[in-house]
């Protein structure tokens, strides 16, 4: 409503926020009560968002440039910050940063997955994404919780969740673990959710950067894949036809 035109009013203000606070349940509305005694709920709302520095001080309210950061991360991460897995949304589609650590320069891939892919389809991309061959073990740290192939002994199965469900559990971004042995380990971020071209098909890799190292190469000899995203949604696609892949609209 701040970021709206025209400038909304106190009073609207007032009102909305009390219709938020009242229908979020009694206990909220209670809590709000029992803090700050008889003022009004909407008043001390607005004085902290002024304090924390996401809207403008009175008589006139605006959102600031730290308020539209704030509301972007909440569109983005609104289940994880409200604490509930019960309405995960799956249907949107998520871009991903996945970037390799500890290598330099630079080495990362962008990606679109629909949030309802699993954690074992997102190994899948980043296998070739990173060009891995798959010979050896990998797992993701969501949270404290380790997933992975369930025939491997991992107290949880990385077809079983959802990547919505993974970040709304994780508030932070995902560990992706490669090879025990050497440690090629990726943080993968959720950026953002995005309405994609109609015609694309997902999997997708937007962008990258960074050339990755051949697997298994000793440290004073690695060898480097260059970065070819024409060669990645090549492979991406064969992936996406084989396991029943998703245009963007679907």
């Amino acid at each position: 409503m701040l970021a709206g035109k025209p400038v909304p009013t106190r009073a609207e203000l007032a009102r909305a926020i009390s219709h938020v606070i009242l229908h979020a349940g009694y206990e909220v509305y209670q809590t709000f009560a029992r803090g700050f005694g008889v003022r009004d709920p909407a008043e001390v709302t607005l004085e902290l968002l002024a304090v924390f520095g996401a809207i403008t001080d009175a008589p006139v309210r605006r959102i600031t440039p730290l308020g539209r950061w704030a509301l972007s991360v909440i569109g983005t991460r609104r289940v994880s910050l409200l604490g509930s897995s019960d309405d995960l949304e799956e249907d949107g589609t998520y871009q991903l940063k996945i970037a390799l650590q500890h290598v330099r320069p630079a080495c990362w891939r962008r990606v679109l997955m629909p949030a309802s892919a699993t954690l074992g389809e997102l190994h899948e991309v980043i296998q070739i994404a990173f060009a891995w061959d798959g010979d050896h073990l990998h797992g993701f740290t969501v949270g404290r919780r380790q997933y992975g192939d369930p025939y491997f002994d991992f107290d949880y199965d990385e077809h079983e969740i959802t990547l919505a469900a993974a970040f709304a559990r994780a508030r932070k971004p995902i560990t992706y673990t490669y090879d025990f042995g050497d440690d090629w380990r990726h943080e993968i971020t959720l950026e953002k959710v995005v309405e994609p071209t109609p015609s694309a098909t997902l999997p997708i890799c937007v962008d990258g950067r960074g050339d990755a190292p051949v697997e298994d190469c000793v440290d004073d000899e690695l060898v480097w894949i260059a970065f070819d995203k024409a060669g990645i949604n090549t492979r991406l696609a064969q992936l996406g036809s084989g396991a029943g892949g998703r245009s963007a609209t679907s």
